[in-house]
């Protein structure tokens, strides 16, 4: 009998959570090189999803350069079966003070 360790699952866990870091990190520099302003957390959105998934989620749209608040630049947010993706904002929202002293968003 094999320990967790050493073990095929642990092995496949590693390697899927080393491929979808890989695979992040080749999104990431696409998004940087097509000038992508931003990035957001896609879950499955069942009830699988867990909450350090779910928080990333709801956090909306972020800067491409910073961390989500689960301390991940993007998906995997955990060992194992992450079901996550990333998506692209293209342009992130504006927030400037009109003619009218009144701060808007700019869509």
């Amino acid at each position: 009998r094999e320990s967790y360790e050493f073990s095929r699952a642990r092995a496949e866990s590693v390697a899927n959570t080393e491929t979808r870091t890989a695979n992040t990190q080749g999104t990431l520099k696409s998004y940087q090189s097509q000038g992508t302003e931003g990035k957001r957390w896609l879950t499955a959105g069942d009830d699988r999803v867990c909450p350090i998934c779910a928080s990333a989620e709801a956090e909306g749209p972020i800067p491409l350069g910073r961390m989500f608040n689960n301390g991940q630049a993007g998906p995997p947010g955990h060992p194992g079966r992450c079901r996550c993706t990333l998506l692209p904002v293209r342009e992130m929202p504006r927030v400037g003070v009109g003619g009218n002293g009144v701060r808007s968003r700019r869509s």
